[in-house]
């Protein structure tokens, strides 16, 4: 078995004790150890515009890094990095449109097992959006897929998991008459297997961050990582040997979170 650990973690790209809370995360990531990483909101202004990433991957083992464009008029954008050579999957590649500026997919191999992994933070303002977002996201994977690749859908949705986000991308439901092949959420599963309840990656109640911030809304589970079916590709399905947060609490010797979201890890192991 290859046993391949995913990652996703919204760095909150906020001025907010920046330095330190990088170094935490810095501190952190060391410790979670993934082999690929998916990262949200990393600061176009940072030197090298990707100066986050490039630090994290500099601390970390995570020496292959890729980017997105960001949307326009925004300071931020998603990032892969990996311990493993990464390869772009063009955004336009197949496509009469480009696939929108919140995603980075790129395509990794670990021990001959072939992944496709795509990083999305969707747009957190609006519903319509966010369905616009992720149609034209599952799109450009069924464009861009490879029948001996493994599909990997991880970052921060911005949805819970009663959302129309959600409940498409588990087959549950259709988003302007489309649908996908459904997708399997890791932390759900690993939960149930567990007998208990997933918990919020954006929490209001116990996340230090928020503890001055005037706020009424509830802990949510918005990031995610979903492995596709794979039932139809006939590939062999991986097992699900762990998953559960980071960054939960300030790593050793360090004196603050990270972030403003936690982090959720996915172990899955893959047979030769």
């Amino acid at each position: 078995m290859t046993t391949i650990r995913v990652a996703t973690y919204n760095l909150w790209a906020s001025d907010i004790q920046f330095a330190e809370r990088l170094d935490a995360a810095c501190a952190e990531l060391t410790r979670v150890n993934p082999d690929v990483l998916a990262l949200q909101e990393v600061r176009h202004t940072d030197p090298g515009n990707t100066g986050a990433a490039s630090s994290i991957g500099e601390r970390t083992g995570l020496n292959h890094m890729l980017s997105a464009p960001g949307d326009p008029g925004e300071t931020d954008a998603p990032a892969l990095l990996s311990k493993h050579p990464l390869s772009l999957v063009d955004p336009v590649s197949g496509r009469e449109t480009a696939a929108p500026p919140c995603v980075v997919r790129a395509w990794t191999s670990v021990n001959g097992v072939r992944l496709a992994i795509t990083n999305v933070h969707l747009d957190w303002r609006s519903i319509a959006s966010r369905e616009r977002q992720i149609v034209a996201v599952i799109d450009w994977i069924a464009a861009t897929g490879e029948l001996d690749r493994h599909e990997v859908l991880l970052g921060d949705f911005n949805c819970t998991p009663e959302s129309s986000v959600y409940r498409f991308l588990m087959g549950q439901q259709t988003i302007a008459g489309r649908e996908t092949v459904p997708w399997h959420d890791l932390a759900q599963l690993q939960a149930v297997r567990n007998g208990w309840e997933p918990g919020p990656t954006l929490d209001f109640e116990n996340n230090p961050r928020w503890a001055e911030a005037p706020t009424l809304d509830v802990p949510a589970r918005v990031d995610w990582i979903l492995i596709r079916d794979c039932f139809a590709k006939g590939l062999p399905y991986p097992k699900l040997a762990d998953a559960g947060l980071f960054g939960v609490t300030p790593p050793p010797s360090r004196t603050v979170v990270p972030s403003d979201h936690y982090g959720v890890f996915a172990d899955l192991a893959f047979p030769e």
